[in-house]
Parts: C-alpha cells; structure tokens; sequence
C-alpha cells in the first residue's frame, strides 16, 4: 500500500490523517525527482534489448561484414563457389535423368537448393552493404544504456517495464498528494459542522439536566424516606465545562447528606456501607422508570441493614417487580420473602473438587430457607412461624 493510500484509509482520524500528509508533503520533492528523473529518461517497452542487439552489432561491425564478404565469395564469386558448382552438377543429373526417374526426382531437389542458396547469397550481399561502423552511433547507444543501467540501479530493478511501473506510481502519488490540501479542508469543515452540532446537542442536554435535578433531587429524596431515611437527600451539582467531553459539556457531581444539619459532602465521603446501598436503590429504582429494562440485578443491595429498614428495601424492590423481572442476590429474609421465585444457591464439596449448583424452592422448603436467614441452621418453631408470616403463608 502506497503512504498516501495508507493516509487515506486513516482519513477519518483527522490528527493522525495531517500528520501522515505531513510526512509525506517532506517526501515530496524527493518523489518529484525521481518522476522528474523518469519522465525526462522517456523509457520504451523493449528499448533496452534493442539497443543492446544494435550495440552488439555496431561493437562487431569489421568481424560481421568480413565474415558475410566471405561468405557471398564462398556461395558465388569464385572460380569454385557453391552456385556454379552445383549448377554444373544440375547439368550432369539433367543428362540422365531419362534413364532412370528417380534421377529426375534427385535433380528436382538440387533445383529447389539452387533458388535457396540464391536467395541467401544475395541478403548476404544486402546484410554487408548494411553493415556501416558508425563509432558516433555507438557512443549515442552507450549514453542511452548507461541512463537505463542507472536507473535500473537506483530503484533495485531489471527491466524498463518495472521502471515504467514505477513512475506510473509515483504519478499517482503527487496527484494525490496534490489533492490533500483539499481533503485537509473538507476535513475541516466537516469537524466544524460536527463540532457544532455536538456544542447544539451538548447545550441542549445542559438545558434538560438543569431542569430534571430538582425533580430528580425530590425523587430520589422520596425513595430514601421509604427505606427509613427520611433525613437524608441528595444534591445534584451541575457545573459547565468550557470544553466537550463525552457527558457533553457537564461535570455531574453527587453530594449525600444522611442526617438533618449535616451538609451535602461527595458520596464516596460520607455515606456508609448501608447508606450506600439504599441510595443505589433508590436512584436505580427512579431510572429503572423511565428505561425500558427487561430485566434488573441487585447484587447485595441490602448490604449494611436489616430490620425494618429491610422491610422497606424489600417493598421497593417489590414495587419494581410490577413492571419488570427483577432479580436480587440477598441474604436478607425480608428481601428474599418478596419474590416471586426462590433460588437457593449452594456448593458440593467432593474429596477432589468443589461444584456450585442452583435449584428452584418449593413453597414448604423456602418456608424453612426464610426461617434459616432469621436464626441459623436448625430455626426454632418461632422462626418457622416467623417465615411463614414473611412469605404470607397461613
């Protein structure tokens, strides 16, 4: 792939793309001697063998008109030259050839050899009157190999063809090297449209946010009062960035207070493992209404409580369920009374190996699951009465 296709491909990626024409823009006045270079050279398919053949002619010229003046003498110039020889022997077969056919036959062969051998001592004649040691013409033909030879070096070829390929390509390169300003420009102006209708969508979602905090800040407040922290609420903190981000152009800051007095401060800082919990329901709850979820996972949402507060943990999670599955990970009775299915998960420890299985519970067996969670292995009577009431059996 040439390193302009190579930039091509990578166009989309503006900064990389500019930096790649950059770095071709520092070749270019290289390339464009080596077009400069070949183009001025004006290379011919099949120029070299030619010249190479004529220049083996010219370098041979004295040998070459020697060798076919001596061969000319040979077939028809002297006293025993090939032609009047074999017409003297025309005449002898001529003679008796009507005694036997076959004679006539042999004759007729002589005959056909006689015209052949005519025919070749007269372009004998024709090739050395051609034959003209020319030494300016040698010294043209040697310039003009030594251009060829040269360029064959410098660009690790063997043919003229190759060469021909070769400024074919980097034609192609400087037209479109050429032709990347104009790219870089489009580029441009595409980044400037889309930069500003992400700056138009950024203000947009600026705007919306603004107005769902307090909306969001009362619901959430809501949710917190029904998992028994009426005290506590939360602060949303919007602050606009002079720059695009990937949120637009929004710092979203989360601020938790559990307790009256107590200012909001970052959640990471100051809520507790239950409080934690219970406010990661809460919003997940608020999104999980105005999101079409198939399903939601709570994974140890209970984690830091019990009691009553899991009570309302559970009927808020209970309230999900009406308009979504909802699957919770729970050590909590209260919570695991509220669904629909129970699913115990458990492991088998084998001399070699520990597997983990998972089976659905019958109604009798999550009785005796929900009285465990409340006291243990072995639960008491109070405990089975207790899961029962939990799970609503009478």
């Amino acid at each position: 792939m040439s390193s302009i296709k190579f930039i091509r491909k990578h166009s989309n990626n503006y900064p990389f793309y500019r930096k790649l024409l950059q770095e071709a823009r520092s070749r270019q006045d290289y390339e464009q001697f080596l077009f400069n270079e070949l183009e001025t050279a004006a290379l011919k398919s099949g120029e070299q063998e030619q010249l190479e053949t004529e220049l083996q002619m010219l370098s041979n010229a004295e040998s070459i008109k020697r060798s076919l003046l001596n061969s000319q003498n040979i077939l028809s110039e002297q006293e025993t030259a090939v032609l009047p020889l074999l017409k003297e022997v025309i005449n002898q077969l001529q003679s008796i050839e009507k005694f036997n056919p076959d004679y006539a036959t042999l004759n007729e062969r002589l005959r056909s050899s006689l015209i052949e051998i005519k025919d070749i001592a007269q372009e004998t004649v024709a090739f050395e009157e051609g034959i003209i040691f020319n030494p300016s013409r040698i010294e043209e033909i040697n310039a003009r190999l030594d251009i060829i030879y040269n360029l064959q070096q410098k660009h690790r070829v063997n043919t003229i063809e190759e060469l021909q390929a070769i400024e074919a390509q980097l034609s192609q390169n400087l037209s479109e090297l050429l032709s990347g300003d104009e790219e870089i420009e489009r580029l441009t102006k595409e980044i400037a449209l889309m930069k500003e209708d992400l700056e138009r969508k950024a203000t947009e979602l600026s705007a919306n946010r603004s107005k769902s905090i307090t909306n969001t800040e009362d619901q959430v407040a809501k949710v917190l009062s029904q998992v028994g922290m009426p005290n506590a609420k939360i602060k949303i903190e919007q602050n606009v960035l002079p720059e695009l981000n990937k949120d637009g152009k929004d710092n979203i800051t989360l601020l938790f207070s559990a307790n009256s007095g107590q200012a909001p401060a970052p959640v990471g800082k100051v809520a507790s493992g239950g409080e934690l919990s219970r406010l990661m329901l809460a919003i997940k709850s608020i999104m999980a209404k105005h999101t079409s979820l198939p399903t939601l996972i709570f994974d140890e949402i209970d984690t830091g409580i019990s009691g009553e507060t899991a009570v309302r943990v559970g009927n808020v999670i209970g309230d999900l369920e009406q308009n979504m599955q909802v699957i919770c990970i729970t050590h909590l009775p209260q919570i695991a009374a509220k669904g629909d299915a129970h699913y115990f998960v458990y492991k088998n420890e084998e001399t070699e190996r520990t597997t983990t299985g998972i089976r659905k519970l019958k109604p009798e067996d999550r009785i005796r699951a929900i009285a465990e969670m409340l006291s243990g292995k072995d639960p008491g009577a109070s405990a089975l009465k207790n899961a029962q009431e939990l799970l609503g059996f009478n």
